[in-house]
């Protein structure tokens, strides 16, 4: 229903617009035209593509309607912190300026107003001294839970330990909405910094449980793999195995591409062991004839490779070669391919095998094995160089 009034609102306001008119149209309160805003972000939460495509367009519409609005409209504290709302939703800080140059709100609100436009404005120092006076659950779920979010990002890169307590209580406090759904995305990447693998975990699960839908869940999935990587890939089987117990949550899809996210980022970091077996757990989601299947073969043949296993990695990058790959598994494949010709066929010299090639197993520094321990460790940092690190390329 809330979507409907705003999908309503909006397209109201924009018909107005479309025809031309030159009068300006009647503003309502503000806290009012904030609820169509609002009621888009409930959508983005249930997967609704739509509206995820259509909130940066109201926004900024919304400015003008709230401009608009008389100055009298500002003593009353709803309208107050819907400018806060509004400008902590990535709405233009004018409004708030605006609210505060008039000066009519209540005294509280005025000064909570100026902590959210130092903060919008980038003066996180007058910001976090001014907000720090504020207790977010002395405010209604809704302004609490936008005011909580606002303190955890100031908190986040001095006092992580605190940016996780306030995540929390955003959460909480607004359960089912993007709020939500971002303070879980924000916890992992905090729970990650304080190497803190239960709270990563519970987090996800939550994430995997309450938003599957969402439209960030994609954003969700690589923002893990990193983590993932740092956790599991580093550690022992015992947790890649509880990682495997969390992926199993997820949608097959999603697995999937949760394990070549993995599997590519392990190779990067040099975590080859664990590259492989992701990739192997990928290979087996993936569906017969699918990018996603020439994904895994190629992560899997980059892992047998740098691990010494060239022939049966050989093998494995022609399953690669039957799909189109995105461009930056087509470099890493062309690195691959490049690297199984520098090293050769390690059957020809008869004092190696292929499970010594890649080690350091020369006398003399000279030969055959010693020359592939150097081509692989090169071949690992080209291969870094080669494409851009998945997980760095969101929103």
């Amino acid at each position: 229903m809330r979507f409907a009034l705003g999908l309503a609102f909006w397209l109201a306001f924009t018909n107005h617009a479309s025809y031309g008119s030159t009068k300006q149209p009647e503003a309502g309160q503000p806290f009012e035209i904030v609820r169509s805003m609002e009621a888009l972000q409930d959508q983005i939460v249930l997967g609704n593509a739509a509206a995820k495509r259509t909130l940066p367009q109201l926004i900024r519409q919304l400015a003008e309607r709230l401009l608009a609005v008389s100055a009298d409209a500002w003593r009353d504290p709803r309208n107050a912190r819907a400018a806060i709302i509004y400008t902590l939703s990535g709405g233009s800080p004018r409004v708030l300026r605006k609210a505060i140059e008039i000066g009519l709100s209540p005294a509280l609100d005025l000064e909570l107003m100026r902590g959210i436009a130092a903060y919008a404005g980038g003066r996180h120092e007058e910001a976090r001294n001014i907000l720090s006076q504020f207790d977010a659950l002395e405010f209604t779920p809704v302004i609490g839970g936008h005011i909580a979010m606002a303190q955890a990002a100031l908190a986040a890169e001095e006092n992580p330990g605190q940016a996780m307590n306030l995540l929390d209580k955003a959460r909480l406090m607004m359960p089912g909405t993007l709020i939500e759904d971002a303070a879980l995305r924000r916890g992992l990447i905090l729970a990650e910094k304080l190497l803190d693998t239960g709270k990563f975990e519970a987090l996800a699960r939550e994430y995997i449980w309450r938003f599957p839908r969402s439209d960030y869940f994609e954003s969700f999935r690589r923002q893990s793999s990193s983590a993932v990587t740092r956790f599991i890939l580093d550690g022992e089987a015992g947790d890649f195995e509880r990682i495997e117990k969390l992926v199993d949550l997820i949608d097959p899809a999603n697995q999937c591409g949760f394990y070549l996210q993995t599997a590519y980022q392990g190779i990067i970091d040099g975590k080859i062991a664990a590259a492989h077996r992701a990739a192997i757990k990928g290979r087996k989601l993936a569906r017969d004839g699918t990018v996603e299947q020439g994904r895994a073969a190629l992560y899997n043949a980059a892992a047998l490779i740098l691990m010494g296993n060239i022939e049966t990695g050989t093998n494995e990058l022609a399953l690669a070669n039957t799909v189109q790959l995105p461009r930056q598994d087509e470099d890493l494949k062309e690195q691959v391919a490049l690297l199984i010709s520098q090293i050769g066929d390690p059957a020809e010299d008869p004092f190696i095998t292929s499970n010594q090639v890649g080690t350091a197993g020369s006398h003399d520094g000279t030969s055959a094995a010693g020359q592939a321990a150097g081509l692989i460790d090169l071949a690992q940092k080209k291969l870094a160089q080669a494409v851009d690190v998945i997980q760095g390329k969101d929103p």
